[in-house]
Order: structure tokens, then sequence, then C-alpha cells
């Protein structure tokens, strides 16, 4: 087992073709995603995002909010309406 990790504090760069170099841009680095290509980059039987919030759920904080204890990937699809950009969505 190797483990790998990744998190905050990079500074999001394009690479400038003309010039050769990484130029530093404002952006957002979605850290999920990253470890996602990079796992696939690397051939990774599995990825593990930790984290140390309650859970997932949907209908949040409403009457109706029902945890996500397991899903599969067609089921989370089937909620992805349930988690905003900047939330737990994409």
């Amino acid at each position: 087992v190797i483990v790998i990790c990744g998190g905050g504090g990079g500074i999001p760069v394009i690479f400038d073709p003309v010039s050769g170099r990484l130029n530093g841009i404002e952006a957002v680095i979605d850290k999920d995603r990253a470890a996602s290509m990079l796992g696939k980059t690397l051939g990774a039987d599995g990825l593990m995002i930790l984290t140390d919030v309650e859970g997932v759920a949907v209908n949040k904080d409403k009457p109706d909010q029902k945890w996500i204890k397991s899903a599969s990937p067609r089921k989370l699809h089937e909620l992805a309406d349930n988690f905003p950009a900047g939330s737990m969505g994409p």
C-alpha cells in the first residue's frame, strides 16, 4: 500500500506555450477531482476521501433529511441535484 495525499495550499497555474512557462492564475482547485485524476493516472485500485464532517445527507437540515450511509456511483448520480456546486457537488 502506498499512501499519496494531496491537500490545499497549491497555486493554480496554466502552461504558456509561447514562453514555455507556468503562470499563476486566479482559480479554485477541486481537490477531490485532483485526487481522482491522480488515481487514474497512477492506475490506483481505489480512492478514499477522508473528511471530518458528520456525514452526507439528502434534504440536509429539512424535516425529511436522510443520511447516506453507502451508495453506488449510479445512486450518487441520481442524487446529484441535492449537492450544489461548492458543497458536496462537483
